[in-house]
């Protein structure tokens, strides 16, 4: 959990640091500013309050099953205070609803998209490729792990099983890996068939999560037929079992 909010801290001040890049020295985007410190001190709390907790040897399926809960209100809840201190949206319950819909990978947005920054925008297409990512993580490798330890799933001693998921700590990073790498060819996709270097990243991080978030008001009716043919195939392998 505190590794997820390190992580949420980085992507934070990574959004705010391409804000201000976008803005110049100069700029007045103080919500760019706003996810540089607020990233910052997300990542270094979390970091220091690692290092005190309590690791088990072994985890049983009802502590699994109860961190999935806890860690989707951590995730809700630091989305929340992001839209909240940077006024991206009126009112708390506004905030709530944004962040829920970003990291349970929802398309449905209130942000007034030829308003807001580009902070912004791409902290909303983050929070959903980090919703798909960690769907794909407990459903893969977090609570097969742990159902596999108890011998109560079988399937999960299959051959392609063991192929990518032979230890927890193997099956996290491949399919970090993966997944990284399904996201940066949807990006140079996107580049290639004409979009901007910020649309582009914010719809291929929305395509592989398959959150489906666009920063057009129209959403993809808003592009070509080369948009829509790189979102069709991406989609088609981002949904995909293989």
């Amino acid at each position: 959990m505190l590794d997820s909010s390190i992580v949420l801290g980085i992507v934070a001040l990574l959004c705010g640091l391409a804000g201000i890049t976008e803005n110049g020295p100069g700029g007045d985007d103080s919500s760019a500013v706003t996810f540089v410190w607020s990233g910052v001190l997300l990542a270094v709390l979390s970091g220091l309050l690692r290092n005190r907790v309590f690791r088990p040897a072994h985890t049983l399926v009802r502590h699994a099953m109860v961190g999935m809960g806890v860690l989707w209100v951590v995730f809700v809840v630091i989305g929340t205070v992001m839209y909240s201190l940077t006024d991206s949206v009126a009112d708390l319950d506004d905030a709530v609803l944004e962040a829920t819909a970003g990291f349970t990978t929802t398309a449905v947005t209130i942000l007034d998209l030829e308003e807001v920054s580009r902070s912004v925008l791409l902290w909303r297409a983050a929070t959903s490729w980090i919703g798909g990512l960690a769907v794909i993580m407990m459903s893969v490798v977090v609570l097969p792990g742990v159902l596999r330890n108890l011998d109560l799933l079988s399937y999960t001693s299959s051959r392609r099983g063991q192929d990518l998921v032979p230890r927890s700590g193997i099956g996290l990073r491949r399919v970090l890996i993966i997944y990284t790498a399904f996201t940066l060819i949807g990006v140079l996709a996107y580049s290639l068939v004409g979009l901007e270097p910020t649309e582009s990243v914010v719809i291929g991080l929305g395509t592989i999560s398959t959150g489906g978030f666009s920063p057009h008001p129209d959403s993809m009716a808003g592009y070509g037929t080369g948009v829509h043919a790189v979102a069709t195939v991406l989609m088609l392998l981002s949904g995909s079992s293989v």
